[in-house]
């Protein structure tokens, strides 16, 4: 006849203890990575979020001061005009607003550019107040 042989060790000499051990050591390993991935994902996050805040103040400060070299343009073109002043000081006057202007331009370039990264690291549309992730979804 036919005979069949069922072998089944009672003992495993802690092998399979060693195996659950081992993967609770590797799903804790996964556990941390996860967290210190969160935290650096935040930190970044507050990093943007102040550079923004910085860098809108700065813009404010920038605006400012063209407004400022606008008007004293305005004031030196009509002295130059009335003979108050001569093409020389109107020309460092105009070279001044020029500075200014170019100022601004940048400083809107840096604050433009540091809130698109804020965007493209949270995913999240200031303007519509919405997550990008919802674009994704909808299409």
């Amino acid at each position: 006849g036919i005979t069949m042989t069922l072998s089944y060790p009672i003992f495993d000499w802690g092998r399979g203890s060693a195996r659950v051990q081992e993967q609770k050591a590797r799903l804790r390993n996964s556990e941390l990575y996860l967290e210190n991935t969160k935290s650096e994902i935040m930190r970044e996050v507050r990093d943007i979020v102040r550079s923004v805040e910085e860098t809108k103040n700065r813009l404010s400060i920038y605006e400012q001061n063209q407004q400022v070299a606008e008007l004293t343009y305005r004031i030196s073109k009509m002295r130059f005009e009335s003979g108050d002043i001569n093409s020389r000081e109107l020309a460092l006057e105009q070279e001044r607003l020029s500075k200014s202007q170019l100022a601004y331009l940048n400083a809107y370039i840096t604050y433009q550019l540091t809130v698109a990264d804020l965007k493209r690291k949270t995913l999240w549309d200031f303007e519509n107040n919405r997550s990008y992730l919802e674009n994704i979804d909808e299409q």
